[in-house]
């Protein structure tokens, strides 16, 4: 049987409960299985974060950057998808009995934002400071509950969400204002 998972619980409370502010390169922890059922501890090989940081080396503005988190996002998810074997980690998130590396939401949410802790932490991020996850949807407003990853713009405050969930394993991420992203959300 398949059914939709609903994302449900509260993503402030699953950073503080499953993301590592510490999380580096050679040492961070990535989450699948919905809700963070499984954890996989990683360590990227130098040379693959090598990669990702080239994506920053052209200075640019806001937007421009933000067009960098895309493309780091996509490479660390490509990359952690090689190395823990959840690359086929399929679009959105239909359970099914086995959910042994696919991700929900709250998977997602928790991923991306320890790849921008990863980029903010090697100062990678000029434009931008990692947020606080948003989350939207709560059933009796006839939206199915979604998080995800946020990032505030330096310059003017703007925030936009950073959601992956809807793309496969290491396909880019939305990043849109935040605004944007609450109004969404018919699943």
């Amino acid at each position: 049987m398949t059914t939709l998972s609903a994302c449900t619980s509260t993503s402030g409370y699953l950073l503080t409960f499953y993301a590592n502010e510490q999380a580096r390169p050679n040492s961070f922890e990535i989450c699948h299985g919905y809700s963070c059922l499984y954890k996989v501890d990683v360590a990227l090989p130098e040379t693959r974060w090598q990669q990702v940081k080239q994506l920053f080396e052209e200075d640019g503005d806001a937007a421009q950057e933000r067009q960098q988190i895309v493309r780091a996002i996509t490479l660390l998810e490509q990359q952690v998808g090689q190395i823990t074997g959840i690359k086929h980690d399929l679009p959105k998130s239909l359970k099914t009995k086995d959910t042994y590396g696919q991700q929900d939401c709250i998977d997602e949410t928790v991923n991306t934002t320890t790849y921008l802790r990863m980029l903010h932490a090697d100062n990678l991020l000029r434009w931008h400071q990692v947020s606080t996850p948003a989350r939207r949807g709560y059933f009796v407003d006839g939206r199915w509950p979604h998080n995800s990853a946020t990032i505030e713009d330096l310059t003017n405050g703007q925030l936009f969400s950073v959601d992956s969930w809807p793309g496969a394993n290491g396909e880019p991420p939305e990043i849109k204002p935040l605004a944007v992203w609450y109004s969404e959300g018919q699943h």
